[in-house]
C-alpha cells in the first residue's frame, strides 16, 4: 500500500509539473529595419541666351545654346568672327534628395586666347558650391571669338561637373583643372565652333 501511495504521489507530481509545462505563457518580440537611401541627381534648366547684334545689322554668325540632354548642355558658335558671341544663363538644380557639392570641374579646350568666355569662368567658380535638394545655383557668362582666332577653325571646350553627396566632398581635390589641348591648325573648310559640352 505504501507503494501505491508513493506511486500516486509520483503521479501527481508528475501531472502537475506537466501542466505546468502546458500552461505556460509566452509572447514573442519582432525587431526590423527599413532603410530608404536618398539620391544624388542634378541636371539644366531654364536655358536663356542672347545673340550679340551685329554691326551694320548684319545676320553673319549664329550662336545657339541648347541641353541635349538634362545632363548635357551645348554652346555652338557658326561662322564666327572676331567680336562675335553670345551671353547665356543657365540654372542647375539638384534633383537628388541629398545635398551636393561640386567636387571637381574638369575643363579640356583647345584654345587660350582665340575665344574669350566668361561662361567657363563661371562654371569654374562652383567648386565646392553645395546644392541643396531642390535649390539651383545660376551660371552666367558669354563665349566671344576673339582677335587671335584663326579663320576656317574649329575651337572647342568641354566642361565636366562632378557632384558628389556633401558629406564625402573631398576639400583636398584639385579644382577647377584646365587642359589645353593641341592648339588647332587651319581647317578645310568651315564649321561650327561647340564651346561648352560635357557628361
Amino acid at each position: 500500500m505504501k507503494r501505491l501511495s508513493i506511486l500516486a504521489v509520483v503521479l501527481v507530481v508528475a501531472l502537475a509539473l506537466t501542466g505546468v509545462a502546458y500552461g505556460l505563457w509566452s509572447t514573442n518580440l519582432l525587431a526590423s529595419i527599413d532603410v530608404q537611401t536618398g539620391s544624388v541627381s542634378a541636371k539644366f534648366v531654364n536655358l536663356v541666351w542672347n545673340e550679340w547684334p551685329e554691326v551694320e545689322n548684319k545676320d553673319v554668325g549664329t550662336c545657339s545654346v541648347a541641353l541635349a540632354a538634362d545632363d548635357e548642355l551645348t554652346v555652338k558658335i557658326d561662322n564666327g568672327y572676331p567680336g562675335f558671341g553670345c551671353d547665356l544663363s543657365v540654372v542647375i538644380k539638384n534633383t537628388g534628395s541629398i545635398p551636393v557639392k561640386v567636387q571637381t570641374i574638369q575643363i579640356t579646350k583647345n584654345f587660350t586666347d582665340a575665344i574669350s568666355s566668361t561662361f567657363l569662368t563661371s562654371l569654374s567658380a562652383l567648386c565646392g558650391q553645395q546644392i541643396h535638394a531642390d535649390d539651383v545655383v545660376t551660371v552666367t557668362g558669354n563665349v566671344e571669338v576673339k582677335q587671335p582666332a584663326q579663320q576656317n577653325t574649329n575651337y572647342w571646350a568641354n566642361v565636366q561637373l562632378q557632384l558628389v553627396q556633401w558629406n564625402e566632398y573631398d576639400e583636398n581635390a584639385s579644382c577647377p583643372t584646365v587642359v589645353i589641348g593641341p592648339l588647332p591648325g587651319p581647317a578645310p573648310a568651315p564649321g561650327p565652333v561647340p564651346i561648352g559640352g560635357g557628361g
